[in-house]
């Protein structure tokens, strides 16, 4: 079974998190816990040529086909720990968990701007993410 994208998007999904450190400043590893919040929105959905084009032919002459996801709230859970290599240098690295939910809106638009087919639909996902890195303090 071949698996085939009804669509495509581009997500933008910056996270703000509040990180609590255990340990004193100087320790040489720090491990940290963190929780956030995540506001995610979407730009750039195109629907498959394939399924574009039937829906087109839905809507009929002059029709189109039209994809869009809605913006979402979302919550973040964050774990790592940070590692002074030195007075100024650090490495660091945590994982990410993102609990996250858009609604999908699908329609076939005649050419009078009316929808002649819409189709919404839940779209959950559960990304985890990590991260590693190197800082310098100044």
């Amino acid at each position: 079974m071949r698996n085939v994208s009804l669509a495509t998007t581009r997500s933008w999904p910056p996270i703000l998190f509040v990180k609590y450190y255990f340990g004193a400043p100087q320790a040489r590893l720090r491990p940290f816990v963190g929780v956030g919040v995540n506001y995610t929105w979407y730009s750039n959905t195109q629907l498959n040529s394939t399924f574009a084009s039937a829906l087109r032919q839905v809507a009929g002459p002059g029709g189109q086909a039209k994809a869009s996801l809605s913006p979402s709230w979302n919550p973040a859970f964050n774990v790592g720990a940070s590692y002074n290599i030195s007075k100024n240098w650090y490495a660091t690295a945590s994982v990410t968990y993102l609990s996250l939910k858009t609604n999908a809106t699908v329609s076939a638009v005649a050419a009078n701007g009316h929808a002649v087919l819409t189709n919404k639909t839940r779209i959950t996902a559960n990304p985890v993410i990590t991260f590693v890195g190197i800082g310098y303090r100044f």
